[in-house]
């Protein structure tokens, strides 16, 4: 790939993927890592022409200027919602913020729950206070 960019990076705290896309924005690679202790030639690399990444146009994600990592937005989400399981984080540039965002999804008994941690603050902030999805045994009224 010709002028690799990274831009988004998906973990569940185990399994990390990072999304590149070339300079034109047509290609991208999920390479991705299954366990912190995966060999580099165990990593997994997946080519595609479907780019569909949050904020793909925006600029490239530089992880020298991380600040918060993904076990402290996971912390963060499990302080504010006693029991949640921390199900996935995303880490992209939000061009609307000019900043770093970690979202970050945690798995409830009645749905699932959302926020999102800034890079530049490190301040989190829960997207919805109720669950996103109704609990799998509810019923329509």
């Amino acid at each position: 790939m010709d002028a690799p960019r990274l831009r988004q990076v998906d973990n569940n705290l185990e399994r990390y993927t990072f999304h590149y896309v070339d300079a034109a924005g047509t290609t991208s690679y999920a390479i991705t890592m299954p366990t912190p202790q995966t060999s580099l030639s165990e990593w997994e690399v997946l080519q595609t022409n479907d780019v569909q990444l949050i904020n793909n146009p925006d600029p490239v994600i530089s992880l020298a200027t991380l600040q918060v990592g993904p076990h402290e937005v996971a912390d963060a989400m499990t302080r504010e919602w006693q029991g949640c399981h921390v199900s996935g984080l995303t880490l992209y540039f939000d061009g609307t913020e000019q900043d770093l965002l970690w979202t970050g999804f945690c798995t409830m008994a009645d749905g699932m729950v959302t926020g999102s941690t800034s890079n530049r603050t490190r301040t989190f902030v829960p997207v919805n206070a109720l669950p996103d999805l109704p609990p799998p045994t509810a019923t329509p009224t």
